[in-house]
């Protein structure tokens, strides 16, 4: 038999009905491409033009407007932030606030702004600016000066306790350490009160300054101050080596000689403690050539004599060789430095000893004398009437010779 095709207007509306229909019995396999038209899909109306059908969750769909968002200056690598229009966004190259940027987290806050960084803690007392790798490096660079502060009375208003200048000099206390010394400027501490450093060491260790001319071997401590604390000891060193050892109870100058004062000082000595002070203000040693009066002549190989001078006490040898003697006034030899002037009891007249050979020294052998405030000695013996009388040509030959130490206090 054959079958005779059924057209839309065989089928009477609202003929078939979902219930006539099995779930799922008709699926996109079922229908034929284009076997649904456009005009059996809802069209909505005037006031949904421009809309889109959305699905409802199981609910009839509906029709739903389309929203466009414009994005200003979009392009690659940018951050799209808001704006103060409606369904418009801002595509930024850099990131750009009108004000500054707050982040925050459970530890504080951190406020940038386009001069600064502020760290806020509101749990424990440290913020950090960090560079966490085992070879990383913080560099941090200004046109002039790096300041450090401390003592917050404001977000942006604290004291300022060191700097680094424009120069590279450091300055702690004070904001200009280029206006000192420019052979020690390059670090500064200045303030009101007392100013100091300290170095703080184990017991069993050093604490050192160096001074050095290299990096490598002695360069590296051509002079130093160092105290050692396991033997209570400051040493100051030249030349790489030890120069002065100061010691519980003793100052050692290791191989070399101590030099102090000028012209009118010297050093001073505190006696048993008592405050009394006593100036050693003068030390000399020098060479004097000896001069006579006329009665004298004496030869020239032997006329240099040795003096030493401490203080104001002069101790002198020397030899006289007399070469002749012309007449019978008394003799006498210069000395480096006049006698103290005074008293008989103030002055200190010439200590010596005389070894000599033909000279008539009568019963008492020669003796020697300084006048008060004389540069000069003379010789006496005792005649043999018991009168003492000055040496003159009756008493001295050519070829004699006497050695003398003479001890004098100096005006």
């Amino acid at each position: 038999m054959a079958l005779t095709k059924i057209g839309t207007d065989g089928v009477k509306d609202d003929a078939v009905t979902s219930g006539k229909i099995p779930a799922n019995a008709v699926g996109s396999s079922e229908l034929a491409d284009q076997s649904v038209s456009l005009d059996k899909l809802p069209h909505g109306t005037s006031s949904t033009d421009g809309k889109f059908l959305r699905a409802n969750n199981g609910a009839d769909p509906t029709f739903e407007t389309v929203t466009s968002t414009n994005i200003i200056g979009n392009a690659d690598n940018r951050v799209i932030t808001g704006s103060g229009t409606a369904n418009t966004l801002n595509g930024e190259s850099n990131l750009t606030f009108s004000s500054s940027l707050l982040l925050t987290d459970g530890n504080g806050s951190s406020n940038l702004g386009g001069n600064y960084l502020l760290l806020k803690r509101t749990s424990g007392t440290t913020n950090y600016l960090n560079a966490p790798l085992a070879d990383g490096e913080l560099y941090i660079s200004a046109d002039e000066a790096i300041r450090f502060a401390t003592v917050h009375t404001a977000d942006f208003n604290s004291t300022e306790r060191m700097r680094i200048d424009s120069s590279g000099n450091v300055g702690i206390g004070t904001t200009n350490p280029s206006q000192f010394h420019s052979s020690a400027d390059d670090l500064v501490i200045q303030q009101n009160g007392h100013a100091g450093i300290t170095i703080d060491s184990t017991s069993a260790h050093n604490s050192s300054v160096f001074f050095a001319d290299g990096p490598t071997g002695g360069e590296a401590y051509a002079g130093y101050i160092q105290y050692s604390h396991s033997s209570d000891e400051l040493r100051l060193g030249a030349a790489t080596n030890d120069r002065v050892q100061i010691r519980q109870n003793e100052v050692e100058i290791v191989d070399g000689d101590l030099i102090i004062g000028t012209a009118g000082h010297g050093i001073q000595f505190d006696v048993n403690g008592s405050g009394s002070d006593q100036l050693l203000d003068d030390y000399e040693e020098g060479t004097h050539t000896l001069t006579t009066n006329a009665n004298l002549t004496l030869n020239s190989n032997y006329n240099v004599a040795q003096y030493t001078k401490i203080g104001n006490v002069v101790t002198m040898t020397m030899l006289i060789f007399v070469s002749s003697v012309s007449s019978n006034n008394q003799v006498t030899v210069s000395l480096p430095f006049v006698n103290k002037s005074g008293t008989s009891s103030s002055r200190c007249d010439a200590i010596g000893s005389i070894m000599h050979n033909g000279v008539n020294t009568g019963s008492a052998g020669i003796v020697s004398y300084i006048g008060n405030g004389s540069n000069h000695i003379s010789f006496y013996n005792l005649s043999t009437n018991g009168n003492w009388a000055a040496v003159n040509n009756s008493d001295l030959n050519a070829n004699d010779e006497m050695y003398l130490t003479v001890v004098y206090r100096t005006a």
